[in-house]
């Protein structure tokens, strides 16, 4: 395409209203050669778009409408096939997919047509399929990590919190029904495993920012979540929401079940560490053999150590507050009177 073509093309999708003005995105890719000039035309107008809607206020029901309609060209786009540039094209989406209002997310579905492949439930899931599949390239980064995953990963959070039918989805592709019960939930190279590794990284904001991801995947439930990443990887999340020691309030999901348990899970449920996420073969009791001054002589000899460590500022025991969240103590003898507290009671079912 020469420059006069090329800037009359321009001149033409910048003009008009807003519902012409995002049309003519589509229309522009579908005459073009989609070479790599055209696309970082369309590149640019997404960024301007991105920047014109980050500071939006409340919406009124016009409003809704222009960003349902926005909604379903950025649809339109993800399910295209380009030759060039489509890494580009499909990180300008999921950046304007972020700043999408809660309410006008409908469109990023479609009732299912003839020749769509991915469906679920009779409605067209290709372009959550190209989000997760773009969630997987990022997820092998291994510089800039926030950068690279922040956008992504909120794009899906808004999604799944949005349309239960897309968390539904999302959630069978990332937490399918267990079988894999023998290894850490973080060891492997699912989503699930590249995810669940991204619980424990000092990154605060990407920790916090991938476990609201799997918390409501799980429907915010706390035992489900512990099943499917293995307590010791959740428990930073459980902490900072208030989440430890408590029985649960009540959330907003449906209380029907999404998940049925495997064979496989069925068989090894007993066995398996709720801290690890895994099965765990069983271990010789440590204290098997020793009479009941030698088990009082190591505890005590246990709570000393931890009480030295303790006032040199090297670790810091907590019990859990009345808010659910961890407190300091002053004294490691302190525990003693919480531990019935402190014990995690699991439900291995999904159906409560």
């Amino acid at each position: 395409m020469d420059q006069a073509n090329t800037e009359e093309l321009i001149s033409k999708l910048i003009s008009g209203t807003h519902e012409e003005f995002c049309k003519n995105i589509v229309v522009f890719l579908e005459i073009t050669e989609e070479t790599a000039r055209e696309i970082t035309i369309v590149c640019e107008v997404l960024k301007v778009l991105f920047n014109l809607y980050i500071h939006s206020d409340d919406i009124g029901v016009v409003d809704q409408e222009k960003y349902k309609n926005l909604v379903l060209i950025l649809y339109k786009l993800l399910t295209l096939k380009y030759s060039v540039q489509q890494d580009d094209l499909e990180s300008h989406i999921v950046n304007l997919l972020t700043v999408i209002p809660f309410s006008c997310y409908t469109s990023i579905i479609q009732t299912n047509s003839k020749n769509c492949k991915d469906v679920y439930q009779n409605m067209d899931m290709s372009a959550i399929c190209v989000l997760l599949r773009f969630l997987d390239k990022r997820l092998e980064c291994k510089t800039h990590l926030l950068e690279n995953f922040s956008p992504i990963i909120t794009a899906l959070v808004r999604l799944v919190k949005s349309e239960r039918l897309v968390r539904k989805y999302i959630r069978l592709q990332i937490l399918p029904p267990l079988k894999d019960v023998m290894n850490r939930p973080e060891e492997g190279t699912t989503l699930r495993a590249k995810l669940c590794k991204l619980l424990t990284s000092p990154i605060t904001e990407l920790r916090d920012l991938v476990a609201e991801l799997l918390f409501v995947l799980c429907k915010e439930n706390v035992s489900r979540m512990v099943k499917y990443t293995g307590y010791g990887n959740a428990a930073g999340m459980f902490a900072t929401k208030g989440l430890l020691g408590r029985n649960q309030a009540e959330t907003a999901y449906s209380s029907e079940s999404e998940d049925s348990e495997t064979e496989e899970y069925q068989k090894y449920k007993e066995r398996i560490n709720p801290v690890t996420g895994c099965f765990e073969h069983s271990k010789p009791n440590p204290l098997e053999g020793m009479t009941e001054e030698q088990k009082e002589y190591e505890a005590l000899k246990l709570v000393n150590l931890v009480n030295k460590l303790t006032k040199e500022g090297v670790v810091r025991p907590c019990r859990i507050g009345d808010d659910g969240k961890p407190e300091p103590i002053e004294h490691v003898l302190e525990l003693q009177n919480e531990l019935p507290k402190q014990q995690f009671g699991r439900k291995d079912s999904d159906s409560e």
